[in-house]
């Protein structure tokens, strides 16, 4: 494919954003009456968007990075942008301006990825910063929506456990890559002191989970560390042993705290309890159904009625709008940014560096089943956000630095 064709595929996704704006002016200015001039107070940042995206874009060519990953991130992120902005108008211009910010990010890591390679040396210190912004989500969290994992800095509320995913994720490359690709001697030797690890991690997931209530992100660093070590070694025993005793905490700690009972009869029960939980969930069943396959069309249904619709439920504002095509082909967006992400580590050699860009893949792909599963009520509400389009800037900045991390180690001339 020719460069002009990955350029081509984000005027696509420009013309998308600016047709998707036309529909919200006139949604909330029918034909344009009463229209003001701060109703384009979004057009500047939109612009400085536009123009670093096609930037960066065209340094990844020349640099013969990945050509395919950041113009998917580039059409999930805008039309986060049109969803969030249709939802509340005024998070458009800070949505904006958190994927500016992200993108910048995104550029630097991007840049500095020599120093990547050489910080994977340094296991433990990745180890234990992970460990420490769990400790403070943890001991001094706030609430946001039921979950107590957020503080408040200068008046900026951010998720320590958004950063806390990059850190594991880099700490399980590190520790795990110092041993060869297949299970010989010196990773049997190493048995005990995995299971050790695997024990730390287990322990700080049912904490985090029986604090904070945040069984999304105790789901998420539990799997990707039974996933990566179970890839790593292939033994059975690390994989479903520690999965056994998981789901045991969770049976147990149902019978014995009182607000994962709630959380948990919530999830199995919808219909009969009343409260805000629940009511998220038969809103965002309903709009599922409201949605069908064609969807009601964008601005047309009523997703603002779904309680935090812009985080947590914003693929079932998605589906009641879209339908079903429109969420399907979110999904396939999603699955060959996977896709990518398993090619570029299929093509690398050293252990440390696979290791890295799979644990990336696989949390981006766990995040967004484990998402749209819990807004189908297949799991109970989990308080994470959709990756590149749900608004947060935590979960954006984090996004943007992986993937940076991601297309560092990538090359143009080997994707297939």
């Amino acid at each position: 494919m020719t460069n002009n064709n990955y350029f081509n595929f984000m005027f696509i996704t420009i013309g998308m954003t600016i047709c998707g704006f036309i529909l919200i002016l006139l949604y909330r200015r029918p034909m344009f009456d009463g229209i003001q001039i701060s109703d384009f107070s979004y057009i500047p940042w939109l612009i400085v968007e536009f123009l670093i995206a096609f930037f960066l874009e065209f340094i990844m060519l020349r640099r013969n990075k990945n050509p395919w990953l950041f113009p998917c991130v580039f059409f999930l992120s805008n039309f986060g942008i049109l969803v969030v902005g249709r939802l509340e108008n005024s998070l458009i211009n800070p949505q904006i301006r958190w994927i500016i910010i992200g993108m910048v990010v995104f550029f630097i890591v991007f840049r500095l990825d020599f120093m990547i390679k050489k910080l994977l040396d340094y296991k433990y210190v990745w180890g234990i910063l992970c460990l420490t912004l769990g400790a403070i989500s943890i001991l001094f969290g706030g609430d946001n929506n039921g979950v107590l994992s957020s503080i408040s800095i200068v008046g900026v509320r951010l998720q320590p456990l958004e950063f806390a995913k990059i850190f594991l994720v880099i700490f399980l490359a590190s520790y795990l890559g110092k041993y060869a690709q297949t299970l010989d001697e010196n990773f049997k030797f190493s048995q005990l002191k995995s299971f050790f690890l695997i024990l730390i991690i287990y322990s700080f997931s049912v904490a985090l989970f029986v604090v904070t209530k945040d069984l999304g992100n105790a789901i998420i660093f539990f799997a990707v560390t039974q996933i990566l070590i179970y890839v790593k070694s292939g033994n059975k025993f690390y994989f479903f042993v520690p999965m056994a005793i998981f789901i045991l905490s969770m049976i147990i700690s149902y019978f014995i705290f009182s607000d994962i009972k709630i959380i948990f009869d919530n999830w199995l029960n919808p219909w009969t309890n009343s409260n805000d939980m629940t009511k998220q969930i038969i809103e965002s069943l309903f709009a599922f159904g409201a949605g069908g396959i064609w969807g009601s069309g964008f601005t047309m249904g009523h997703p603002e009625f779904i309680s935090n619709s812009q985080t947590n439920y914003i693929f079932s504002a998605i589906a009641e709008e879209f339908g079903l095509i429109g969420i399907v082909s979110v999904i396939i967006i999603y699955v060959l940014f996977f896709y990518q992400s398993v090619i570029i580590a299929y093509n690398l050699k050293k252990e440390r560096k696979i290791f890295l860009v799979y644990g990336i893949g696989i949390l981006f792909f766990l995040q967004t089943l484990m998402l749209i599963c819990s807004a189908v009520n297949l799991l109970p509400v989990l308080n994470f956000n959709l990756p590149f389009i749900s608004y947060g800037g935590s979960a954006i900045l984090s996004n943007f630095v992986l993937l940076g991390i991601l297309i560092s180690f990538s090359r143009k001339e080997k994707i297939r």
